[in-house]
């Protein structure tokens, strides 16, 4: 069962700030990359978190070093998932 320790409360990254109410919007993002239930929807709900960011980024709501922290978090949390998706080679 995939982890949704992103819906608990506090900082998604160390000393990071985030506008009103996007850091529960992203919470919510991540946790559906965590919960996917295909690689397919694994990919969709990772572009759905990066284009967010891309959101803040282009607002210029950030810094350029905080901005690819949120991008490497997304991309880790995708990464992890789709092993989790990944077929068991021994077929159990």
């Amino acid at each position: 069962m995939p982890s949704t320790h992103y819906n608990a409360t506090g900082d998604l990254l160390r000393d990071l700030a985030m506008p009103l109410g996007w850091s529960e919007h992203f919470r919510t993002l991540l946790a559906r990359i965590e919960a996917a239930d295909t690689p397919i929807n694994c990919l969709l709900a990772q572009e759905r978190a990066e284009g967010v960011v891309e959101g803040l980024e282009l607002a210029k709501a950030r810094e350029a070093a905080i901005i690819e922290r949120l991008y490497v978090l997304v991309a880790e949390v995708a990464a992890a998932r789709l092993l989790q998706l990944q077929p068991d080679p021994g077929g159990r």
